[in-house]
């Protein structure tokens, strides 16, 4: 199953940089993922197309946890602090979805959507794949 996140401009930059190893999520997703791919926002001078991905070795599961619940290592993780973490959560402290990056690739040519950016995630459609496949590989 591939994903489609939507993520702003200075957190794909940390993944591509190999610093930020886990992404955070608040709303449902799907428990296992093959490949996410990172839809970067405007926001901030982002491109508002998808940037790169990434996949981990295996199918891992993805964790639910509160911001209390995390460790410190998962915390630094994220390249977040364990305040902005709670206040993203929302109170009381609702479950945020962890997900593990590995192997990020960011393209060397971003693809732009045929259909507008998610908000939070979307599944990406096979004939997306098969686009950013032929764009990017």
């Amino acid at each position: 199953m591939n994903v489609i996140i939507a993520i702003h401009k200075e957190y794909a930059d940390l993944i591509f940089e190999g610093k930020k190893t886990i992404e955070v999520r608040k709303g449902k997703m799907p428990h296992y993922y093959d490949r996410v791919f990172l839809y970067e926002t405007k926001k901030n001078g982002g491109a508002g197309m998808i940037v790169g991905e990434f996949e981990p070795d295996s199918l891992v599961p993805i964790m639910e946890t509160s911001p209390d619940e995390m460790s410190d290592s998962a915390v630094a993780q994220t390249c977040l602090s364990r305040i902005e973490l709670e206040a993203y959560a929302g109170a009381p402290y609702k479950k945020l979805r962890l997900l593990k990056v590995e192997k990020a690739t960011k393209y060397e040519k971003p693809v732009q959507l045929k259909r507008p950016g998610p908000q939070s995630w979307t599944y990406a459609r096979e004939w997306e794949v098969k686009q950013i496949d032929r764009e990017n590989h």
